[in-house]
């Protein structure tokens, strides 16, 4: 347990993280090759009960290594290794939430300039709209003028004769 457990938080930790994959690999292989060989006996992180019938135990039962189970509990077993990784993860953790919150942050930065530079132009387009709009009141202003004065020239004595000759003016035709 004491071999396995540190072995395993590693394991899990860089299964978390891709781009750690070689290492993971690595680290298999060497528990795999050199240290699984050399890590059976107690305290162990998992036991096999075997139990059979009265009389009908098999030759090859288990039973003569249940001698050599450990039986203080576990209180010979240094778990200083696992905290000092435990501690390691947590910290690693810590660091990758700030970074996630800093990289948060500076999009959020982004998205406040680019949602300030989309309010900036609403304020000139909406600017753009009353020049706009003020214009289109002054000729429609200007076009009433006009109107009125070409109908005092139409219904005038001299545009009156102008017609009886035959002359016409160009809205007339």
């Amino acid at each position: 347990l004491q071999v396995w457990l540190p072995f395993m938080l590693a394991d899990w930790y860089l299964a978390d993280h891709s781009a750690l994959a070689p290492l993971r690999e690595k680290l298999a292989r060497y528990y795999g090759e050199d240290v699984a060989g050399r890590d059976d006996h107690e305290p162990a992180y998992r036991h096999v009960v075997e139990a059979w019938p009265a009389g009908n135990a098999p030759a090859h039962s288990v039973a003569p290594a249940l001698d050599s189970i450990d039986d203080t509990g576990g209180s010979d077993i240094d778990f200083e290794p696992v905290r000092a990784l435990v501690e390691l993860f947590m910290a690693d953790g810590l660091r990758a939430s700030e970074s996630a919150r800093m990289d948060a942050e500076e999009r959020m930065r982004g998205f406040e300039a680019r949602a300030e530079s989309a309010e900036e132009a609403l304020r000139i387009r909406d600017a753009h709209i009353r020049d706009l709009e003020r214009s289109i009141g002054l000729h429609a202003e200007e076009l009433g003028r006009l109107r009125a004065f070409r109908r005092r020239f139409t219904h005038s004595p001299p545009a009156r004769v102008l017609r009886a000759m035959g002359i016409r003016g160009r809205s007339e035709r």
